[in-house]
């Protein structure tokens, strides 16, 4: 999606079983796009891959609405830990 709200809109209909936000994002801030699609569906897994949330711990996932945050500044194999975690089997790159 280009922008948060177009993000919360395609995540409505489409089948997916995660969602990588950009907190970034024009429109909607991609924690605002995050707390949308979790209202709307909640069986999604959502990260959120942020600056500005580096040094937040799981602990504080459930306060942001999200199932994780990525930080930026991290390597790409931490990512495919995460959504190996949060989907529960493998995936390879």
């Amino acid at each position: 999606a280009r922008d948060g709200l177009q993000a919360v809109e395609r995540l409505r209909e489409c089948k997916v079983q995660l969602a990588l936000l950009d907190d970034n994002m024009p429109m909607l801030r991609g924690l605002d796009a995050a707390r949308e699609i979790r209202k709307q569906r909640p069986e999604i897994k959502i990260i959120l891959m942020s600056a500005r949330f580096e040094n937040s711990r799981e602990s504080d996932f459930a306060t942001l609405g999200v199932d994780g945050v990525f930080p930026k500044t991290a390597a790409p194999e931490v990512l495919i830990e995460m959504v190996q975690r949060l989907l529960g089997r493998g995936i390879s790159v």
